[in-house]
C-alpha cells in the first residue's frame, strides 16, 4: 500500500512538473501532497500524521483549483496522453478507497481502522477531484478539437 501511495505522489509531482498551466501544475501538486501525507501516515502509523489528515483541507483548495481552471477552460492546451495518464490516476486511487475499506473491515486495532477509514475518506476526495478534473480538460480538449477542425475547414 505505502508505495502504491508513493507512486501514485510520484506520477503527481510529475505530471504537476510538465503541466502546461500554473493552475494545473498547483492542482496536482496540492494531490501530491496529499499522497505525501498518506504515505507519511501509513509508513509510521503516527499519531501526529493521522491527525493532519483529519485537518486537511484538500478538498476546499480543490475546489478552488478547479473553479480557477473552468474560468480559462477555452485557452487551456491540453495534451490527450495527459488526460490519459490523469485518467488512469483516477483508476488507481478508486481502486485504492476501496483497498482502504476492505482493510479497515479486516483490522483488528480501533486505531488502524480509524486510520484507514479517514484514508478511504480521503481516497474518495482524491478521486472525486480528479474525476472532475479530468472532464474539466476533457472539456477543454474537446474544444481545442473543435477549434482545429473548423480552421481546417476554412483553410
Amino acid at each position: 500500500i505505502l508505495e502504491q501511495e508513493m507512486m501514485i505522489e510520484r506520477c503527481d509531482r510529475f505530471l504537476a512538473r510538465i503541466a502546461p498551466h500554473p493552475t494545473i501544475r498547483a492542482f496536482l501538486t496540492l494531490l501530491g501532497d496529499q499522497t505525501h501525507r498518506h504515505a507519511l501516515a501509513l509508513g509510521h502509523m503516527r499519531r501526529q500524521c493521522f491527525a493532519e489528515l483529519q485537518n486537511s483541507r484538500v478538498l476546499t483548495q480543490g475546489i478552488m483549483l478547479l473553479r480557477r481552471l473552468e474560468r480559462v477552460v477555452d485557452g487551456l492546451p491540453v495534451d490527450p496522453s495527459h488526460l490519459e495518464s490523469y485518467e488512469s490516476m483516477c483508476e488507481v486511487v478508486q481502486k485504492n478507497e476501496q483497498l482502504y475499506h476492505d482493510l479497515a473491515e479486516q483490522s483488528q486495532s480501533p486505531r488502524r481502522t480509524a486510520m484507514y477509514r479517514q484514508l478511504a475518506r480521503e481516497e474518495h476526495i482524491h478521486f472525486v477531484l480528479l474525476r472532475d478534473f479530468c472532464r474539466t480538460l476533457g472539456r477543454c480538449l474537446s474544444a481545442q478539437m473543435a477549434g482545429s477542425e473548423a480552421q481546417a475547414v476554412t483553410v
